[in-house]
């Protein structure tokens, strides 16, 4: 059967931004795009001339090939579905593999490599696999923020938050990007976090695309997290998670967790994306607070076709 859907490709300046949500959607990814170093296109999917999805398109060139990949500074390559795309699935779910055929040929027949990762929305990868993509599954703890209920989160965690409470930590939730500098300079060399990076930390700020939480023992920061807002479809992604290690054993961690789960959700906030679960030492933690396990999916070019790039590469 021949693909139901058609696509265009728009240059980032000329993003439809009249949709619901689409202008922060826009804003977000070109500021990944600029941070990163990377140009930006939109992939424009649509059935009968009605836009139904749009997918961001990352790319860099050097010298001999082209390559598309997620940006570095993001956990996910999201696909923005409009109203009429988010009926269309509710109606006829199949149209998802559609999208993915053409989200998975462009990128194969205009890119000499590629690589990203799915949110966890994105649990059908057959049309990635059938153009030779390599695909495997991932992990993350997610939360329903309607459904929480602090009794069910781990004893341990209780009393570690019991503990803090003890103490005279303060959580205040503000802006400052000079936190995690100094919580950073906690770890030295082991973390990477590089000027691009607390610049891209910066613009979200400005552009009023994140939350900031953090923990003061007296003026000290002690611990902070930067999560990212889709306000659109009541989401909260946990960007940037910061101890210092000599506090690691005062329940700070669960008294932060705590505190942002509640604040998010009395801010209307649906669910809560922790960002991952494939670290032994995190995913345990992250389990503690009645989260859910949830797969998403990394994608790259077939080990084939990079081979026969890397030989191309050898012969010039």
């Amino acid at each position: 059967m021949n693909n139901p859907l058609d696509f265009t490709l728009v240059e980032n300046e000329a993003a439809d931004t009249s949709m619901p949500g689409f202008d922060v959607f826009c804003l977000y990814m070109n500021i990944l795009a600029e941070c990163n170093g990377y140009k930006l296109k939109f992939l424009n999917i649509t059935k009968k001339n009605n836009l139904i999805a749009v997918f961001p398109v990352f790319f860099k060139r050097n010298l001999f090939w082209i390559i598309s990949t997620k940006p570095p500074f993001a956990y996910y390559l999201k696909i923005f579905y409009t109203d009429s795309g988010k009926d269309l699935l509710i109606k006829n779910p199949s149209y998802k593999k559609w999208i993915h055929e053409i989200i998975s040929r462009y990128l194969n027949e205009n890119f000499d490599f590629v690589q990203g990762n799915f949110d966890t929305f994105e649990t059908d990868m057959r049309a990635f696999i059938w153009k030779g993509f390599s695909v495997k599954p991932a992990y993350t703890y997610s939360l329903d923020l309607s459904s929480f209920q602090e009794n069910r989160i781990d004893r341990s965690e209780m009393n570690k938050l019991r503990k803090s409470l003890k103490t005279d930590f303060k959580v205040k939730e503000e802006i400052d990007v000079g936190a995690i500098k100094t919580l950073a300079n906690d770890y030295g060399k082991t973390l990477n976090y590089n000027a691009e990076f607390y610049s891209f930390l910066d613009k979200l700020a400005e552009a009023n695309l994140i939350y900031q939480y953090s923990v003061y023992d007296e003026e000290n920061v002690i611990s902070s997290s930067i999560l990212l807002r889709d306000d659109h479809n009541l989401i909260s992604y946990a960007l940037v998670n910061l101890t210092l290690r000599n506090k690691m054993s005062t329940g700070v961690n669960s008294l932060l967790m705590i505190m942002i789960i509640k604040n998010i959700r009395e801010k209307g906030y649906r669910f809560y994306d922790l960002c991952g679960a494939n670290i032994p030492s995190i995913a345990d933690f992250k389990s503690r607070f009645a989260t859910k396990l949830e797969t998403y999916y990394h994608f790259s070019s077939c080990p084939s076709k990079t081979l026969n790039l890397l030989k191309k590469f050898r012969t010039r």
